[in-house]
């Protein structure tokens, strides 16, 4: 049985002053802002994961308005942004600090058709300059470049190669998932949330699906369960191979880029195989899975996972060998844990900065809580750590997957009908690749009502400006890759 969090079927309303207290004492320890819609205005609602359970809180919007989370908590600025684009109400007293998100969170954007509407115009990225003086100059990167990753705007602030400052700004492409997935049915919403962020289908659309499952109180099956920890530890797996991959390329090292590459398109290739999609897309669904996982697909994997136990720890220790790869990595793009962790930062990118956190651990879904989950952690919180930990977790993701092989059995999807809500709130919670991954449902009969959508990347971004001042610009691109931001996780 699952150990899925459960929102509690009563949330707890508080007044403004006691929510906020609430709300600044709870998000250091992991808790979740939401925005929901109601009447006869906003609500805010904040959810707080436990082991078992979750403690859930809400407020109505005050007339006086309500002081700002982000002085205390910065993680939470986004939030009070996105509150601010669609209710056109200021939290009191907000510091954004060196980020910029365009305006535009609309109201309704249509499955269908061609008139979704215009975004207002951007805000300044940078209103004033954060260092003054003779010699400094501005360097702008993007939003137009050469990869395949949505748009991000970079502007470095610097004296000669020393980066003083940078001022960074995402959702240039706001797709209005949230608008989309209010009114679909839950099997659509799954289909929705994995087109969220592609390299990440699997952890969205199994957080999404989770959350489902609670709301409308469907328990799936242990077969299910063991499959979505599968196609969730490959998917893994893929995206850190890509991220070390990466950071060769950045260092300039082709010999390990051109292994680690290798390893990532057998990974595709071993999706293609288990689930007819490289990406792994089209088998969480609500209740389990669209189809059994094939016998043949499951042999392919076998197979790259022996490749995988044995080759990465291997071109991992050929890497950290070579001085010219390893001096690009030591000691750059340094994230304390103070940083990472006022910041709200998730993943490999918090643990390599000693955060001690992993949803698979603290908030144990699918067979997460009977299989166990090592978590790996480094203390230097410089590149060369969060390479390290997603090179160690790469075989902890490959044991997971054989313990749970064994325990494919059907059925694969429940019968139970998503007719009559069993709660009025619900979160669901994965482990991606990047970190956590949160989806926060309000049901409707038979249909999500309003769903809110959080992604690692966003924390992360926010934490990439704080590892880059005192480094130099050719270290930037090593930064950034081992960040591994998803830009679409940002762009929801």
């Amino acid at each position: 049985m699952s150990t899925q969090p459960r929102s509690v079927a009563a949330p707890r309303a508080l007044d403004p002053a006691a929510f906020c207290a609430a709300a600044v004492r709870r998000l250091a320890a992991g808790a979740h802002l939401a925005l929901l819609s109601g009447l006869p205005g906003p609500t805010l609602a904040l959810a707080l994961a436990r082991k078992g359970g979750a403690e859930l809180f809400t407020t109505p919007w005050p007339d006086e308005g309500l002081p700002a989370l982000s002085p205390e908590f910065p993680a939470a600025w986004p939030w009070e942004v996105a509150f601010r684009e669609q209710y056109g109400r200021e939290f009191r007293g907000g510091t954004p600090g060196c980020w910029r998100l365009p305006c535009g969170w609309p109201d309704t954007m249509p499955l269908e058709g061609c008139d979704l509407p215009l975004p207002p115009p951007l805000e300044p990225l940078a209103p004033q300059s954060a260092v003054e003086g003779p010699g400094v100059f501005r360097v702008p990167l993007g939003p137009v470049s050469s990869w395949v990753g949505e748009s991000g705007f970079l502007l470095f602030e610097v004296t000669g190669e020393d980066i003083h400052h940078l001022w960074f700004q995402l959702n240039l492409k706001t797709r209005g998932l949230e608008a989309r997935l209010a009114g679909v049915d839950p099997d659509t919403g799954a289909v929705l949330a994995e087109l969220a962020s592609g390299t990440s289908s699997v952890a969205h659309a199994l957080a999404f699906s989770q959350a489902a499952e609670a709301a409308w109180g469907i328990t799936p099956s242990t077969g299910a369960l063991a499959a979505r920890v599968v196609l969730l530890e490959l998917e893994r797996i893929a995206n850190h191979l890509g991220d070390l991959a990466r950071l060769h390329q950045a260092t300039g090292l082709a010999v390990g880029e051109a292994g680690f590459r290798r390893l990532e398109e057998d990974s595709r290739r071993t999706a293609q195989a288990l689930t007819a999609h490289r990406f792994l897309r089209g088998m969480i669904r609500p209740g389990g899975l669209s189809r059994p996982l094939p016998e043949e697909g499951r042999r392919v994997l076998t197979a790259f996972l022996d490749r995988v136990r044995r080759e990465v720890p291997r071109l991992g220790r050929q890497s950290l060998a070579t001085h010219s790869h390893r001096d690009r990595l030591e000691g750059t793009g340094r994230l304390t844990i103070e940083s990472a962790r006022a910041l709200g930062a998730r993943g490999p990118v918090a643990r390599a900065s000693g955060l001690d956190c992993d949803t698979r651990r603290d908030q144990p879904f699918a067979l997460y809580a009977e299989l166990g989950c090592p978590v790996v952690r480094q203390e230097q919180g410089d590149a060369q750590a969060r390479f390290q930990v997603r090179l160690e977790e790469i075989p902890v993701a490959a044991d997971l997957i054989i313990a749970a092989l064994p325990r494919l059995k059907g059925p694969f999807r429940s019968g139970q009908p998503f007719t009559e809500p069993a709660l009025p709130l619900a979160l669901g919670l994965t482990e991606g690749s990047r970190g956590q991954v949160a989806y926060l449902l309000a049901p409707r009969e038979d249909r999500v009502g309003t769903c809110r959508v959080g992604a690692a990347s966003m924390p992360n971004a926010l934490a990439l400006p704080a590892a880059v001042p005192g480094n130099i610009l050719t270290d930037f691109p090593v930064i950034a890759a081992s960040f591994g931001l998803a830009y679409a996780g940002v762009s929801l």
